[in-house]
Formats: structure tokens, sequence, C-alpha cells
């Protein structure tokens, strides 16, 4: 679940860069997307993080 919303979230990103490359979003709108994305990715990842410390710790 944790790597398909990375995937989403980085796939927003790459949408969202190409959209305001084009002049489709306000610099305001793009920020505000960038910060909303970025913190999915960032819990997404902060996830996956603790899943592999927790199975580290169970092999040792």
């Amino acid at each position: 679940v944790a790597e398909t919303r990375l995937m989403g979230a980085e796939t927003d990103i790459r949408r969202l860069e190409a959209r305001y490359r084009r002049g489709e979003i306000s610099k305001e709108a793009y920020r505000r997307l960038l910060d909303e994305y970025n913190r999915r990715r960032d819990g997404a990842k902060t996830t996956i993080e603790g899943v592999l410390l927790r199975l580290r710790e169970e092999i040792r």
C-alpha cells in the first residue's frame, strides 16, 4: 500500500511539473500542490522505512 502511495505521489509530482512548465497552473497552485504531494511522498517513505526497520530487527 505504501509503495503504491509513493509511486502515485511521484507520478503526480512529474505531472504537476509538466503542467506548470506548460503554463496550465499558477505558481501559487504549483507550490501548494507540490507541498501536498511531497507530504504524501514523505509519509509513504516513512511508512516503508518503518516496515524495513521492523523486518531488520526481526531477523537479528
